[in-house]
């Protein structure tokens, strides 16, 4: 885990390109950013100052942009979970209320069984839910904590905004020399 900043790296990081380049790449120079301790910038160009800074902006779009898709997928599984749920609790009511029709027999054992399978899948769908819930908020938790760490006095300065592309990974490389190769 570097405690000073690579510099030499990140400058080479063509931030309007950065979106392109392979998620683990991305993560990397984010991690790399994110943990440095030491910016060592008193010997630095404004120049180099800002394009790390731009690097880093773009870096935070991106993630923003994962945390939404993220969002997106938890609520959409929890109106799945919801529908399901409701249309398992339907058929549960209907059957009971059949069963108090019915009286009593071999269907009404069939139909305790059939109300017992439901209410397990019913449990089965709760838990699911919950699982998902608790790593989806876990995935935001760190990605939110990953966009706070960066220093606050080298963030403040010099700020621009980056080319709004859109932020699919198209498999291009990071570094225009290759430096992790």
């Amino acid at each position: 885990m570097p405690t000073a900043l690579e510099w030499d790296k990140v400058t080479r990081i063509d931030p309007e390109t950065l979106h392109e380049c392979e998620k683990d790449q991305v993560d990397e120079v984010f991690s790399m950013i994110a943990l440095t301790e030491d910016w060592e910038v008193k010997d630095k160009t404004p120049e180099s100052i800002i394009q790390v800074l731009r690097v880093f902006q773009a870096m935070l779009k991106i993630k923003d942009r994962e945390l939404i898709v993220s969002h997106k997928f938890l609520e959409d599984t929890g109106v799945r979970q919801a529908k399901t749920e409701k249309e398992l609790l339907a058929k549960v009511s209907r059957l009971e209320q059949e069963r108090k029709l019915s009286g009593t027999g071999p269907d009404t054992r069939f139909l305790r069984d059939e109300i017992r399978q439901l209410e397990t899948q019913l449990e089965q769908r709760e838990k699911e839910l919950t699982h998902i819930k608790k790593d989806m908020g876990k995935d935001k938790k760190a990605i939110e904590e990953e966009h706070f760490v960066v220093c606050p006095e080298l963030y403040r300065s010099h700020l621009k905004p980056v080319n709004q592309h859109e932020l699919a990974p198209t498999g291009r490389h990071l570094f225009t020399n290759h430096p992790f190769e």
